[in-house]
């Protein structure tokens, strides 16, 4: 049974393949890609990669939740989250 989920590293393997690279030197360009994603999510940026997706930091809140181990409640505290738009073009990639 094929798992469902790809690594970095097969990612890194693919783009080796598919531009001429050494699979060290592509698994380096993804990670610096990431990377900097990243880093501009942290500074604040939105980063928007067209015919992909958008990606936007965002600000959740604190919030009332509770303890499902006691019932107690509690409150979970605010917390920075990033926030994923796909394009439609990933949408009907994913739907064909």
């Amino acid at each position: 049974m094929a798992s469902n989920t790809i690594a970095r590293k097969e990612i890194a393997e693919k783009v080796a393949e598919k531009v001429g690279l050494s699979k060290t030197k592509a698994d380096e360009v993804v990670s610096i890609f990431i990377e900097e994603i990243q880093e501009q999510l942290r500074l604040g940026q939105v980063v928007n990669l067209p015919g992909f997706a958008k990606f936007t930091p965002a600000l959740r809140p604190e919030r009332k939740g509770k303890n499902p181990a006691t019932g107690n409640e509690i409150i979970i505290p605010a917390k920075k989250v990033v926030k994923v738009k796909v394009s439609k073009t990933t949408e009907d990639i994913l739907n064909k």
